[in-house]
């Protein structure tokens, strides 16, 4: 049993992924008034394996100690690919997950949420597994999957007390992409924004 395709699926996943890749980490940060700020980003934010990017960053200013609320939104975009020849297996896994620091300390997302992974989301993530077997006659038929898929995402972040005075407010991820014998990932993210907003929780509020 084979597929003929093949090529043509290879040189579908390298064209997606050249276009994908070809656009490098771009934030835009805007000075926004007292108590509030806002970011927005459009070009595709892609990192190597295992390395943390920056996808937005921000100023605000408080008057006094408040509480605020941040959030993101964005764009996730994970490819992969595996392929199997004969009695084999393939593996991919594509993830983006995504944090916030406020001057430069990780925001946690409760009271219990502690430890390294503190404040970490996971927006996407795919694992993508192919086996075959059976194959006695023709050892060295060749099956191919490729699956892309893009999903727009968004999550909260309180803090609390957080002190008078110019803040800076930055929307970080981990982008991982691990496979094996002849697989493929990626994982990129696309457009994305990031906004911090003020309220007002009671004296005794744990989050």
């Amino acid at each position: 049993m084979k597929t003929a395709p093949i090529l043509a699926l290879g040189l579908a996943l390298s064209f997606a992924a050249g276009m994908l890749v070809a656009s490098h980490v771009q934030a835009d940060s805007n000075a926004q008034p007292a108590d509030k700020m806002a970011a927005a980003g459009s070009a595709v934010a892609y990192s190597q394996p295992g390395a943390i990017v920056t996808l937005l960053t921000g100023q605000m200013k408080t008057s006094g100690p408040e509480d605020v609320v941040v959030t993101a939104s964005m764009e996730c975009d994970i490819l992969t690919s595996v392929t199997t020849t004969g009695n084999d297996d393939s593996s991919a896994f594509g993830q983006v997950l995504a944090w916030i620091e406020i001057d430069g300390q990780r925001v946690p997302v409760g009271w219990d949420d502690t430890g390294s992974d503190a404040g970490q989301v996971v927006f996407c993530n795919r694992a993508h597994q192919q086996t075959t077997s059976g194959f006695t006659v023709d050892t060295n038929a060749t099956i191919t999957s490729f699956l892309q898929t893009r999903s727009a995402n968004s999550f909260q972040w309180t803090k609390l007390n957080l002190g008078a005075g110019q803040h800076t407010i930055e929307l970080k991820a981990l982008l991982t992409e691990t496979s094996t014998n002849h697989g493929i990932a990626k994982a990129l993210v696309g457009k994305r924004s990031l906004t911090v907003e003020p309220t007002k929780l009671a004296n005794n509020a744990i989050v």
